[in-house]
């Protein structure tokens, strides 16, 4: 039992220091055109514990390439997951609140994912959720588009709508 207590707090210190550097980083309120030496020098000293790692978390956060690599990340695991949608950064609460103030009714799973997961032209985004589609309109049928292979060639290219 101890080493699982002794984990737990380990564990809890981590999540209590990102959370510390996001709060840290929110009250800097650093602008995009903001540079990592004028940040350090408008810092009260007192509230920083360690100068070193301050400073190099402000180099980290001011660098324009590392949020372009996160995105690219997400986006490739997007990819790899085929959980691609339509939606760009609309949420889904708001695409079904859109669709009942048209139609007068909520939609259902199988129209949301429908509306979020097709192209203009009615074309599922992936064959993932072309399966997905299938099996939420008629779930005990046994003609199901084959699964998903992981295969990248199956994307759309959404330049093409």
């Amino acid at each position: 039992m101890g080493m699982e207590k002794t984990m737990l707090v380990i564990q809890g210190l981590g999540t209590r220091r990102k959370e510390h550097k996001y709060e840290l980083k929110r009250s800097l309120n650093i602008q995009a055109n903001e540079t990592p030496e004028s940040l350090i020098e408008s810092i009260d000293p007192i509230h920083i514990v360690n100068h070193e790692e301050f400073e190099n978390n402000t180099r980290y956060w001011c660098d324009p390439t590392v949020q372009s690599k996160k995105n690219k990340e997400s986006r490739e695991k997007q990819i790899l997951q085929g959980l691609l949608h339509t939606t760009g950064s609309r949420s889904f609460a708001r695409s079904a609140y859109e669709e009942e103030s048209i139609t007068g009714w909520g939609p259902n799973r199988s129209m949301l994912l429908r509306k979020t997961h097709t192209h203009k032209d009615g074309k599922p985004v992936t064959k993932k959720a072309e399966s997905k589609m299938v099996g939420l309109v008629c779930p005990d049928s046994v003609a199901h588009v084959e699964e998903d292979d992981g295969d990248e060639n199956d994307i759309e290219d959404e330049t093409n709508e």
